[in-house]
């Protein structure tokens, strides 16, 4: 029996290759349809081929894109940091120059206060010195070889008329001792400024002492005075020299702003005010200080000097121009006397300070003016009422302020009694030898003579008031009374 033959299975020779597409044919299969296969791979292989290229085209072109634009950005990034650099250094200088003219205007106002401690140091220290030395005199030409303190209390009781030991603090000699016939000068401390001012005011009863002829008193200066007193008489020998001879003259005393001096030959007078004892006169000094604060011991010294003191101290400009402190009003008293003041130590007000003396029977008055600078005190003299007026005028018063000053001078003259009317009104353009002046009628020069005229007071000061160097003098000080009121001298 035969054998059958079994049919051949083409699915096991079945076969894939890559170029086939992956489809699983037999190779009856392959062989027909091989061309529409490689008609479909050819296809199949432009396609992919085609498709790739273009995309790889746009991805370059968005990456060249890309790389403009961050090129682009990075240059805006660096223009943008240069520009802030650039301006960063700018604001850094200009703040270092800031600081730099902040560090040398600290550096040179530091400079300025240390300067200004130094000087207040220094100008405290010539204070300190001449308070130490205000209550002692210096003798000179004493007795060399008998006991100086017996000496020199024989002295003070031949000056004073009574015994003074009790009063007297410490009597040495200055200087070292020496074998010359020359006596050392003798210091004599006080225990306070009135005994010394009694023995001043009673030295020339020396020129008839029998023991004590020779005897010259003095300050105890200190070295400052010493100096600037030297400066001030040769300044004054060399003026005076200039008209007369002065090689035989000699000099005693001392030189003071608030003085006046004359040569005579063999001594230096000093020319002072004159005044009495009678109790129905009133003394009055008056000055412009410019400063009280540089002035008080000039003022100080001044009284001194004076044989009587004065009833009323009258001065203005008592602030400084370019108020720096504060200072407080009792840092310029004076013995046996009160102090009424207007604008002391008040910013953009020059001042007034009125001295009194504690023994007069006076009021202050306010009348309530917008006038500031003006002082007003009714004073009763031997059962007479009399109203004084003490004003300052600056130079820059404006219209409305001189309006003002005139409302008030009436004001006080309609107070009952009579007035007296002085201060500083620097009209320096009225002609008062003839009480006249050369303007238009609504100036306040001409106003200020009409009041007079309506209100029959006289104007007396008649000499100059007013130096300065490089100026014309002036009559800027002013003294105003009814007639009958004034006394000339």
């Amino acid at each position: 029996m035969g054998t059958k033959k079994k049919p051949k299975d083409t699915s096991l020779e079945m076969r894939t290759t890559e170029s086939d597409l992956g489809l699983k044919l037999c190779e009856d299969c392959l062989s027909c349809n091989r061309e529409i296969l490689a008609q479909i791979l050819k296809e199949n292989l432009l396609c992919e081929s085609s498709v790739p290229s273009e995309e790889w085209k746009l991805l370059a072109k968005n990456i060249e894109d890309s790389s403009q634009a961050s090129i682009k950005q990075l240059e805006y990034y660096e223009k943008l940091t240069k520009a802030t650099v650039v301006q960063n250094e700018q604001t850094l200088m200009k703040y270092s120059d800031v600081v730099r003219g902040g560090v040398n205007l600290l550096s040179s106002d530091v400079k300025m206060m240390k300067e200004l401690i130094q000087a207040t140091s220094t100008k405290m220290d010539v204070i300190n010195e001449r308070e130490k030395r205000k209550n002692n005199i210096i003798l000179y030409n004493m007795f060399k070889k008998e006991n100086i303190k017996e000496s020199v209390n024989k002295l003070l009781k031949e000056i004073s008329g009574t015994d003074l030991g009790t009063e007297v603090v410490e009597i040495s000699r200055l200087g070292r001792k020496s074998d010359e016939e020359k006596s050392r000068p003798v210091l004599v401390q006080f225990s306070n400024y009135t005994v010394k001012n009694l023995i001043l005011n009673n030295c020339t009863k020396l020129k008839k002492s029998l023991n004590f002829n020779k005897v010259i008193i003095n300050h105890d200066l200190s070295r400052e005075d010493k100096i600037s007193n030297s400066k001030i008489l040769e300044e004054r020998k060399k003026e005076i020299g200039e008209k007369d001879d002065v090689s035989r003259w000699q000099t005693e005393g001392r030189a003071r702003r608030f003085l006046c001096y004359c040569f005579q030959e063999a001594k230096f007078t000093k020319v002072k005010n004159s005044s009495c004892n009678n109790s129905n006169n009133l003394s009055v000094i008056m000055t412009n200080v410019d400063s009280i604060t540089n002035k008080f011991f000039d003022l100080k010294i001044f009284l001194q000097s004076l044989d009587v003191a004065p009833d009323l101290i009258a001065l203005s400009e008592v602030n400084p121009k370019n108020f720096n402190q504060c200072r407080v009003l009792s840092e310029f008293c004076l013995d046996d006397y009160s102090i009424i003041s207007s604008g002391f130590a008040e910013q953009h007000r020059r001042g007034l300070m009125l001295f009194c003396k504690r023994s007069l029977l006076l009021t202050e008055i306010n009348l309530n003016s917008s006038f500031k600078e003006y002082i007003i005190v009714k004073l009763c003299v031997s059962n007479r009422v009399l109203n004084i007026l003490f004003v300052y005028r600056s130079p820059n018063s404006n219209v409305g302020n001189n309006d003002l000053l005139l409302k008030l001078i009436n004001d006080v003259l309609a107070l009952p009694g009579e007035t007296l009317l002085f201060g500083d009104f620097n009209f320096p353009d009225i002609n008062w030898d003839t009480s006249s002046f050369e303007g238009n009628d609504e100036r306040v020069e001409n106003r200020f003579l009409d009041l007079l005229k309506d209100k029959f007071l006289i104007q007396h000061i008649n000499h100059l008031t007013r130096f300065r160097d490089g100026q014309t003098s002036n009559i800027l000080d002013l003294v105003t009374v009814i007639t009958q009121f004034w006394n000339s001298r």
